[in-house]
C-alpha cells in the first residue's frame, strides 16, 4: 500500500503541482482547499501518513489546522509540513512549537518537496 498524503491549499494550482510531483513518486494524494475540509477528509479517509498545509487559507488556516491535529489523539502523530511564503518565515518557530514537522518555502522545486516528504514518511 502506498503512503497517503493530504495536500491542503486554497489554490488549486498549488495542490495540483504538489499532487503531480508526489503521485509521480508513488504516493497516494488527496486534496483539501482549507483546514476545515482537511479535518473532514481525514476523518473520512483515515490512514493519512502526512499532511502538507499552506499557512494562509480562508475558513481554517494552516496554523489552526496544525493546532487541531496536534490536539486530537487520532491525528497527533501525523507529521505536518507547512508551506510558507517569504514573508511568513518569522512564523516558523511558532509552527515548530505547535508541532509542525517542518516547513518549505513557496515556490519550491519538485525535488525539494520530494526530498523532504521522503524523510518525513520513510
Amino acid at each position: 500500500m502506498s503512503k497517503r498524503i493530504l495536500v491542503v491549499d486554497d489554490l488549486a494550482t498549488q495542490r495540483a503541482a504538489a499532487a503531480y510531483t508526489l503521485t509521480g513518486a508513488g504516493y497516494e494524494i488527496f486534496q483539501a482547499e482549507n483546514g476545515e475540509d482537511a479535518i473532514y477528509q481525514m476523518e473520512v479517509l483515515g490512514g493519512v501518513h502526512l499532511v502538507i498545509a499552506d499557512l494562509s487559507m480562508p475558513v481554517k488556516d494552516g496554523l489552526s489546522l496544525l493546532k487541531t491535529l496536534k490536539q486530537n489523539l487520532q491525528f497527533r502523530s501525523i507529521p505536518v509540513l507547512m508551506l510558507l511564503t517569504e514573508s511568513q518565515i518569522p512564523r516558523k518557530e511558532e509552527l515548530r512549537q505547535e508541532g509542525a514537522a517542518g516547513w518549505i518555502l513557496k515556490p519550491y522545486q519538485p525535488e525539494q518537496l520530494f526530498s523532504i516528504v521522503s524523510k518525513l514518511i520513510s
